[in-house]
């Protein structure tokens, strides 16, 4: 039986079927990152594929330009995109994996991973000939060092063709002591499909990756800034802002929340903020956990050009179902500003 490289030599490609696109910069970049990765690795088994083709002519006599697919992740599904690096490249804070993992009919491909402040975001690719996967959902399990992290998180997906989705995750981390590498596993093991009807099929299967993720780059270029911001609301809640996390990635908001009385099992209000910068712009609010005693706010990254920001608490209703209210009040008394240079 012919190997999976053998068979390479015996396909015919019809290059019809492909468009032509123009790659953007970030694009160029995580490519020859990705060739150069391969070179490398000298015990990797034929896993570059060279396909030389010559269109219009009768025969070749020197081939000085030549095409390297070195498991190309698909083009316009990078992370930069998912979160609005303002197009910045996060080439240097991605571990990119590239592996692929076949089960029940579905092929699972980790595209890459980004550590970033208190989360973990994954980029998978979901393909099948043989299976349904229209406007499928995903959610990993991750363990970091062996131990399972928090599964709270979000995620989002992008649409490749009819037979191919991008997944997103953001994985909030807990208790993760971001200074050596870190072993991370990442487990799929039940995809939700939208049927016709609207609702969801579960198809099983797992789909299962090991890769290996320094913290060190994001570390050296995250800025922390104490804030220490304190206020009460008129329930007799008090609200305590702690620090503004700042990356290449996000832009994160710490503040704990303490409810009047400790018996209660919700808290009346919640508190969200809305942060702008010295030209009135309000950063995009992307994720976040609220309404909790340990509660954060995750905004876009910030431009590089931003000096000053301006933030405004304000307040909603905390109880949830027939309970929840249309309550709203800015606290504009409470604003306070974060100089950032």
């Amino acid at each position: 039986m012919k190997d999976k490289f053998e068979m390479m030599n015996d396909m015919v490609v019809d290059l019809s079927e492909y468009e032509v696109c123009e790659l953007n910069d970030i694009e160029k970049k995580q490519i020859k990152k990705r060739l150069k990765s391969k070179i490398k690795n000298k015990n990797s088994k034929k896993k570059i594929a060279v396909i030389v083709i010559a269109l219009g002519l009768s025969y070749i006599g020197i081939v000085s330009n030549i095409s390297v697919l070195a498991d190309i992740p698909i083009i316009g599904s990078v992370i930069e995109e998912h979160v609005n690096s303002k197009g910045k490249s996060l080439e240097d804070y991605k571990t990119i994996a590239g592996e692929t993992e076949v089960d029940n009919g579905i092929t699972v491909k980790l595209n890459e991973v980004v550590l970033d402040a208190g989360q973990l975001i994954i980029s998978s690719t979901f393909k099948s000939n043989k299976v349904n996967i229209d406007d499928l959902y995903a959610s990993p399990t991750v363990y970091i060092n062996g131990s399972e992290v928090s599964k709270n998180g979000g995620g989002s997906n992008k649409k490749i063709d009819d037979n191919t989705y991008t997944m997103f995750s953001a994985i909030n981390l807990k208790n993760i002591e971001m200074k050596d590498n870190l072993d991370i596993e990442i487990i799929y093991e039940e995809i939700l499909v939208e049927t016709i009807s609207g609702k969801y099929k579960h198809l099983p299967g797992k789909w299962s990756f090991e890769i290996n993720s320094s913290p060190e780059k994001l570390i050296s270029d995250m800025k922390t800034i104490e804030i220490n911001k304190e206020f009460k609301l008129d329930n007799g809640q008090e609200i305590k802002v702690e620090d503004l996390i700042i990356t290449p990635i996000s832009t994160k908001l710490d503040y704990k929340m303490i409810k009047e009385n400790k018996n209660d099992v919700t808290f009346k209000y919640d508190v969200h903020f809305k942060v702008e910068d010295e030209s009135g712009n309000e950063l995009k609010p992307v994720s976040g956990t609220t309404a909790a005693e340990n509660s954060h706010l995750r905004f876009e990254t910030l431009d590089d050009n931003i000096k000053k920001l301006k933030i405004t608490p304000y307040v909603i209703s905390g109880q949830e179902g027939k309970k929840k209210t249309d309550y709203y009040k800015v606290l504009y008394d409470e604003a306070f500003y974060v100089e950032i240079k």
